[in-house]
């Protein structure tokens, strides 16, 4: 694997032509980068702050800050289930450029929608987890995604990587209001969406990778029985959750519904729910097991023994 670099990087190269997605404040491109001279080119996606000829100069800053901040943020994460950072680039108007890998089979959901390959759901949700726990218990500073969904998570020949760090905070780093609330609504976990002053925590990252796991399992954006988004704000501020579907069983639910609890102190940790799936994976949880591991979340390793 190609190691982050410190410098601004040199030898990227992208047209406009090659766009192939967005973000809430970015557009994707395709490109190559060398990153030794005279070697051989590498496929990399392109990550660039959208600044419109109409922004003024405060807004240019504010994106420069931005992206800047994500980089910071992605540089300190090696995990072979998140998306790694080969560097920043300046581009032709002086904007820095995240620059990381191209995974030819996009994002999660697309993929899914693609191949109706379903048979790995689990062990996928599995990875995703697992590079979440990783960011959660980096030291000395943990690191809160904030904006998790399936369409936020790649697949690198077969496998999740987890990405979209735009949103993403050390928590060390201050956020402004306007980032904290850039997380999907449907999504979001009710103390963001009640809080005056919204912070993503770990626990609302458990609670959005729930609502992943749903969609995931659906292939339908959590509450998708309510159309309006204003309407799901409402229902979720109300204590309305999804309905459980046809397509998840007792055992799963029992593990989203310890997810969604509205206490964000009563949601089992990152690392529960990835120890949880991987037990999962061999079929030896009974709902009832799950249900009395989750609520013992802070001391996972006590809860393995007797409940399988």
């Amino acid at each position: 694997m190609i190691a982050h670099q410190k410098l601004p990087l040199e030898g990227v190269r992208f047209t406009e032509s090659n766009y192939f997605s967005f973000g809430g404040l970015a557009d994707i491109y395709r490109g190559e980068w060398i990153p030794e001279p005279g070697g051989s080119p590498v496929r990399v996606a392109i990550k660039v702050p959208r600044i419109g000829p109409q922004n003024g100069n405060q807004a240019v800053e504010r994106a420069r800050k931005r992206i800047l901040r994500e980089s910071r943020v992605c540089s300190q994460l090696d995990h072979p289930n998140i998306v790694p950072l080969y560097g920043v680039f300046f581009n032709e108007q002086k904007y820095p450029c995240l620059v990381m890998p191209y995974y030819v089979d996009g994002d999660l959901i697309r993929y899914l929608n693609r191949t109706q390959a379903r048979a790995n759901i689990l062990e996928l949700m599995y990875e995703a987890a697992s590079g979440l726990e990783y960011m959660h218990n980096l030291s000395p500073y943990p690191t809160i995604h904030g904006d998790i969904k399936g369409q936020n998570m790649l697949l690198d020949n077969g496998h999740v990587r987890v990405a979209d760090f735009g949103t993403s905070k050390l928590l060390d780093i201050p956020l402004s209001t306007s980032s904290r609330m850039a997380g999907t609504f449907r999504w979001m976990s009710p103390e963001l969406l009640r809080d005056e002053d919204p912070k993503p925590t770990t626990a609302s990252d458990v609670w959005a990778l729930g609502m992943t796991i749903l969609q995931v399992f659906t292939g339908s954006n959590p509450y998708n029985h309510i159309k309006n988004d204003a309407a799901v704000i409402v229902g979720v501020m109300q204590g309305e959750l999804p309905p459980q579907p046809p397509e998840i069983d007792g055992i799963m639910w029992t593990l989203l519904k310890r997810c969604f609890s509205y206490d964000p102190t009563k949601r089992p940790r990152m690392e529960t729910v990835s120890i949880v799936l991987n037990i999962m994976i061999s079929e030896r949880l009974t709902p009832k097991a799950v249900n009395r591991f989750t609520a013992r979340g802070n001391s996972t390793h006590l809860w393995l023994a007797g409940y399988t």
